[in-house]
């Protein structure tokens, strides 16, 4: 599945929000097989493969004394936001300022989801090589 893949999208340097979306759904709709396939806990080692955020984010886990099954749960809802982030921007329908204030709503739900599997001190201290993905709120008026 990886290999189709690889073959289908390696020479795809299409940046259009359609073309990212599509590309993005199908990796997604890849790794799902795979999971499915290796099970959680070979998946989970499937993925240090494949960057350095996973390794990172497990890493974070284990010293947060989290539960074992939040890196893969994080994993599942940075793919969400990704694929939910890029259905927005293909949309046509919607001004800049109207993209914007969406986008600011689907990280704050995502923020949410976050801060409900690792808590808000976790949230508070992950850095970038864990959360980098997740666009930071926005300042308070007067900061």
């Amino acid at each position: 599945w990886q290999l189709a893949f690889e073959d289908k999208f390696a020479l795809t340097f299409d940046l259009a929000p359609p073309a990212l979306l599509a590309r993005e759904s199908q990796r997604i709709v890849t790794q799902l097989k795979i999971r499915e396939v290796l099970g959680d806990a070979l998946f989970g080692a499937w993925l240090n493969g494949e960057g350095t955020d996973y390794p990172s984010t497990v890493a974070f886990v284990k010293q947060q004394g989290l539960a074992a099954s939040v890196p893969l749960e994080l994993w599942q809802v940075k793919s969400d936001f990704i694929l939910e982030r890029l259905q927005l921007r293909a949309r046509t329908d919607l001004s800049p300022a109207q993209m914007r204030s969406a986008e600011a709503a689907l990280a704050n739900q995502v923020r949410a989801r976050v801060a409900g599997l690792i808590g808000p001190a976790a949230l508070a201290t992950a850095g970038s090589e864990v959360l980098g993905w997740l666009p930071a709120p926005p300042n308070p008026p007067g900061k």
